[in-house]
């Protein structure tokens, strides 16, 4: 499991943009998770919560600096998407959860929170791009 998250962490770090401060987020979350204490599935899951969490930050930072640069016509259509952007997660939390718990027959609750995960980071990145597209015009 952890040589599986490792390469997707690699691979996925390897499309990400060279900034250091996103890179980290995954560095730190496949060290946390390859620490010989941290061996039980609980202990990767509270690994994968932290890069949620640091995630979750990220597109908090990213989101208000890229409202803060754009026209309120657009503006007010980036709060409306991101509003539905949390719903969607909302949504999708709770199919992972119905997925992995009973379709999968449960214990899978590392994977549903890795794939919320790869959403939030996904979520960042895009707000990201946005606003260095937007500055560098």
């Amino acid at each position: 499991m952890r040589e599986i998250l490792f390469l997707f962490l690699l691979i996925s770090g390897l499309t990400v943009s060279s900034q250091d401060d996103i890179h980290n987020i995954d560095r730190r979350c496949q060290k946390c998770m390859s620490l010989d204490s941290n061996y039980t599935v609980s202990a990767m899951i509270r690994c994968v919560n932290k890069a949620q969490e640091e995630w979750d930050f990220k597109i908090k930072k990213f989101y208000k600096t890229l409202k803060d640069t754009l026209s309120h016509e657009s503006a007010e259509l980036l709060i409306t998407s991101q509003h539905s952007w949390l719903n969607f997660m909302d949504k999708q939390s709770a199919f992972f959860s119905s997925y992995f718990h009973n379709d999968m027959k449960g214990g899978y609750h590392l994977e549903r929170n890795e794939q919320l995960m790869i959403l939030s980071r996904e979520r960042a990145l895009a707000l990201k791009r946005l606003y260095s597209d937007f500055i560098e015009q």
